[in-house]
């Protein structure tokens, strides 16, 4: 098993989504509406929440998540190239929707198989996905660097590491699994686990509308566009860090201590972010992203490969990535509309908190009931 091919593969795989926060511009300036451009953004995560957790089912189902991985790799670098060379609405369109369906399932069956790969050394998997913080980031700040030179000029670099990934998805290791001996889809079995996917719905929320709205609030702030890459490269790097030193943390807090801490990491971050107006304080409030994104994902999946049943691994991942980034995703975009309307970014930012306030309650509370690990 080759550590620098999994490194490789994750940094290939998340400088390639690097194209997302580019497309919006790419769509509005091919004639589509901005209200049109966030119905297209959304096939997204709507194909995380159904293609994803439908895919895993029939790896597990098959024993051929090596195959998936191959084919969605192959058709998500189709897709990228598709809106790259396209002039058309429609083309464009078809594109991205082929990139979203194609997109789905990689990010779980790929975490499933590096921990499987690593003997569920969950800790040795975040030094492998730091890769792929370091992969999204370049590629961002080379689309920002070349975004003066058109609209499509950002996007080239991450359809380039598409490819690059699915020439690689040849190479990754394909372990034998054994297929899920029943038909039906694996579904939470208790119930700590369905109130922790409920904290992480709320969680997803958060992450979502920071993804999305922040560089919007940065402009209503009239802040300098420098405090934008600033701000979101403070939090990368901070990620990439926690990740990195995922095991000793593992090791040192525990995964359900751990989520809480990450969860709860949103309160001070989204506080802040809402009611200050200074670049310094949106700067420095983002290295929390460390602690709510990579130790939040850190735990998470610990928790989720622990609970997952055999033969349904990739099932289990894909549950949690369906619910953190898209049903979460989603939600966010209806109630992120209704909150602009009533009062701007800096209400939508503290109604963050009061979610982060209940899904850290809500953690808190699984994790009492267990006890200590």
């Amino acid at each position: 098993m080759s550590h620098p091919l999994l490194r490789a593969w994750y940094a290939t795989s998340y400088g390639g989504i690097a194209m997302l926060p580019f497309m919006a511009l790419l769509l509005v300036s091919s004639g589509l509406s901005e209200g049109e451009a966030a119905a297209l953004l959304a096939l997204t995560p709507v194909g995380l929440l159904v293609g994803g957790p439908l895919w895993a089912w029939v790896a597990d189902r098959t024993g051929r998540r090596g195959w998936i991985l191959r084919g969605a790799a192959a058709l998500a670098a189709a897709g990228g190239a598709l809106i790259l060379v396209s002039d058309s609405v429609t083309g464009l369109g078809a594109g991205l929707l082929l990139f979203a369906l194609a997109t789905a399932p990689i990010s779980p069956l790929s975490d499933a198989l590096t921990v499987q790969l690593l003997r569920g050394d969950v800790g040795a998997y975040g030094a492998i996905r730091s890769f792929g913080s370091v992969g999204f980031l370049g590629a961002v700040v080379v689309g920002g660097a070349v975004g003066g030179l058109g609209t499509r000029a950002p996007l080239v670099l991450p359809v380039a590491l598409l490819v690059a990934r699915a020439a690689l998805a040849w190479a990754l290791p394909s372990p034998a699994t054994a297929g899920a001996t029943g038909v039906r889809p694996a579904l939470p079995a208790s119930k700590r686990l369905r109130w922790l996917l409920v904290a992480i719905f709320l969680h997803g929320i958060g992450l979502a509308t920071y993804d999305t709205l922040f560089t919007l609030h940065l402009d209503h702030l009239h802040l300098p566009s420098w405090v934008a890459g600033v701000a979101m490269g403070t939090g990368v790097a901070s990620e990439w860090v926690l990740l990195t030193r995922g095991r000793a943390v593992l090791a040192r807090v525990g995964a359900g201590p751990l989520l809480v801490i990450a969860l709860a990491a949103g309160l001070p971050r989204w506080a802040l972010t809402g009611l200050s107006g200074q670049a310094w304080v949106m700067i420095a409030t983002q290295s929390l992203h460390g602690l709510q994104f990579g130790a939040f994902w850190l735990a998470a999946v610990s928790i989720f490969s622990e609970a997952a049943p055999e033969g349904q691994e990739n099932q289990t991942q894909a549950l949690l990535t369906a619910v953190a980034f898209g049903a979460a995703y989603l939600a966010s975009t209806g109630m992120n509309a209704a909150l602009l309307s009533l009062g701007g970014t800096r209400t939508l930012f503290l109604s963050m908190t009061a979610l982060s306030l209940a899904a850290t309650l809500i953690a808190l509370a699984v994790q009492r009931e267990r006890g200590p690990r």
